[in-house]
């Protein structure tokens, strides 16, 4: 669980129209990248450290909790 998806950087365009990726004539690569519509917000990725914080949290109580009991 928590496995934080690495967002691929969307080609950007200089000034004059040029865009600013060497590879952009590699159509090969266009199926490894992200759909926009598929991007993970900030707001999502903070929860899922959230939530892997919480996890570990309670890991270390229940450790904690097997160790005082014997």
């Amino acid at each position: 669980m928590g496995k934080l998806i690495e967002h691929q950087e969307v080609e950007e365009e200089k000034e004059g129209g040029e865009k600013d990726n060497a590879k952009e004539n590699d159509d090969e690569e266009d199926d490894n990248c992200c759909d926009t519509s598929e991007y993970v917000h900030t707001s999502y990725e903070d929860v899922i450290i959230t939530t892997e914080v919480i996890s570990t949290i309670t890991k270390r109580e229940r450790k904690r909790k097997v160790m005082n009991n014997e």
